[in-house]
């Protein structure tokens, strides 16, 4: 697991903040607050200069014969998390129905 929950779930251990996962997903972490200002960073990053440094190291010809040209960098497909987290079951139970329904009648696979 190599994804971006796995690459939080080690700066989270890292820091020492308890979490509880299951497969990919959050279900428990001791300090919201601070596991959500490593998520912030990740916006914040220069990701054309970090992707034309990767691109440089795996593609010979860019030093070379393409000499000073760069990768036009295009985001095809990408996931945004918008996962909500509740404080307790009782909470969830409430709202459920609700966001069973609201997915069923507005959601399709567009």
């Amino acid at each position: 697991m190599d994804s971006g929950s796995g690459k939080q779930a080690r700066k989270l251990k890292a820091a020492k903040v308890s979490y509880t996962q299951c497969d990919n997903v959050f279900v428990g972490v001791a300090d919201v607050e601070r596991a959500q200002r490593f998520s912030d960073r990740l916006s914040a990053l220069q990701w054309p200069a970090i992707l034309n440094a990767l691109a440089r190291r795996v593609n010979p010809l860019m030093g070379s014969l393409l000499g000073r040209m760069q990768y036009y960098w295009v985001t095809a497909q990408c996931e945004y998390s918008t996962d909500v987290m509740f404080k307790s079951a009782a909470d969830l139970k409430e709202l459920y129905p609700k966001l069973i329904s609201h997915s069923a009648l507005c959601f399709g696979a567009k």
